[in-house]
């Protein structure tokens, strides 16, 4: 496993590091065992949420005496200091810890949002009374904001890390990688399969396999361990056979140094980007709370998957299954509002259902 520094915050972080959103999937037992196994490979990094399911009491309970060996990150969303202290209060007693490594103001996707958690008597606020406390020992920022809000929120100096969207399909933040280096910010890279997508066993994938990386999923990741501005790439683990098949990119960098490497994949992924110019869901579930009660990310994967594989035959079929059609929308626009990727599912939804029905 390669270990890089999250910038200035002096921390040696994994290349590869536990993100927490898919434990809630599974059982405490079967949680335990991908936490710990993470542990034995090398994942020093834990990244976890309280909108991640029951994955802070999971993370909380697997790790035990191992708590020492991790640095521990969670994160919540704009409110003001005195509810963070609450917030904050619980989320330790889930974690079954007294401190936190790190601690990432959450979701913050525009300038106006950015102006809220750096106000007086804001998240920023709290979480810095309570690093003088010892509760808190490093803050970063996650974000899915314009460019613009972005540069903004690195050059404010006010953070330790940033969290981006970023993988070999969705490149859009490249630049603001560069310049959070040039900061000596770390660099956390949040989605590096894409939702997924980059893991798939498809053959029109399988260009990822290169070097070192036998499988679609450990090569996007070798991507990304490709650049050695980026501090860790956080992966949702959630079976400890899953650790051990992505921890494998952890040390792949030597793999592509001084190759063209890099230059061959981003050019062949090229090809799925210009078949998908509206962008690929990558089941985050933001717009799970639809009042028609869609399954939207369903909607919109299949429409994905028939524009990357071409097969609008087999979607058709699955989609006359699904029990709520996408012709069920009301177009209140809720979903536009929470998509972190600003992929307008409204206007897709319409389009998957012209296609399909």
């Amino acid at each position: 496993m390669e270990y890089r520094l999250l910038g200035k915050s002096g921390l040696k972080v994994s290349v590869i590091s536990f993100g927490g959103m898919r434990i809630p999937n599974v059982s405490d037992e079967v949680a335990y065992k991908a936490v710990n196994r993470c542990i034995d490979l090398g994942i020093n990094f834990f990244e976890t949420a309280p909108g991640y399911g029951d994955s802070e009491r999971k993370i909380g309970l697997s790790l035990g005496k191992r708590r020492k060996d991790v640095f521990l990150s969670t994160k919540t969303t704009i409110c003001s200091a005195d509810d963070f202290r609450k917030k904050i209060e619980e989320q330790l007693k889930r974690l079954q810890t007294d401190y936190l490594d790190f601690y990432q103001m959450w979701y913050v996707n525009s300038q106006e949002e950015f102006e809220k958690i750096i106000a007086p008597g804001g998240l920023l606020e709290g979480a810095k009374q309570a690093m003088k406390e010892g509760i808190v020992k490093h803050i970063g920022i996650t974000t899915h904001a314009p460019n613009a809000a972005v540069r903004n929120m690195i050059a404010s100096g006010l953070f330790e890390s940033i969290t981006l969207y970023h993988n070999l399909f969705k490149q859009e933040y490249a630049e603001e990688i560069k310049l959070a280096h040039e900061k000596n910010m770390g660099i956390v890279v949040m989605g590096p399969l894409n939702g997924g997508m980059l893991g798939d066993k498809g053959e029109k994938f399988n260009f990822l396999q290169r070097g070192k990386a036998k499988s679609n999923a450990v090569g996007a990741l070798r991507w990304l361990v490709g650049n050695p501005e980026i501090s860790t790439a956080i992966v949702g683990i959630d079976t400890a056979e899953h650790a051990e098949e992505v921890v494998l990119a952890g040390d792949m960098y030597d793999d592509i140094k001084n190759t063209n490497d890099v230059e061959l994949l981003s050019k062949e992924a090229e090809k799925f980007r210009n078949v998908s110019k509206d962008g690929c869901c990558t089941w985050c579930q933001y717009c799970k709370e639809c009042p028609a009660g869609l399954n939207i990310w369903e909607i919109m994967d299949l429409h994905t998957v028939m524009k990357i594989y071409g097969t609008l035959d087999t979607c058709k079929e699955k989609y006359s299954k699904m029990p709520k059609k996408a012709d069920l929308c009301t177009e209140c626009g809720k979903c536009n509002e929470r998509c972190p990727q600003h992929l307008k599912p409204m206007e897709q939804l319409k389009k998957a259902h012209q296609i399909f029905n």
